[in-house]
């Protein structure tokens, strides 16, 4: 098409957010969560017991995240969106090739 220019369309200005995306970073924001292995483990309680301790005003909210057990758990702290800690047993460190078996699944 000779003689046609394309139109430039104004970007859009960043608008205030409403309510509830204000809401929803703030509580993003002060929310931990914490990955551990599976339901009948200790740790799974322990995170349990953090969670339940009596909060006050905008104090940090710890959410706990039962995994599938300890290597899986280090995985799911590197590579899932959003978790922010993770409670493993010490072996898991010295689990021979961990590198790979971290990554493979």
């Amino acid at each position: 098409m000779e003689g046609t220019q394309a139109q430039v369309q104004p970007v859009p200005e960043r608008s205030t957010p409403t309510p509830q995306q204000a809401l929803r970073t703030k509580l993003n924001d002060s929310t931990l969560l914490v990955a551990t292995g599976r339901p009948s483990t200790s740790y799974l309680g322990m995170v349990g017991d953090m969670a339940a301790l009596p909060a006050s005003g905008d104090e940090v909210r710890i959410v706990p995240v039962a995994g599938a057990g300890g290597v899986q758990t280090l995985r799911d702290l590197l590579f899932l969106r959003g978790i922010d800690m993770a409670i493993v047993p010490s072996n898991c460190w010295r689990t021979p090739g961990r590198p790979r078996r971290w990554a493979a699944g």
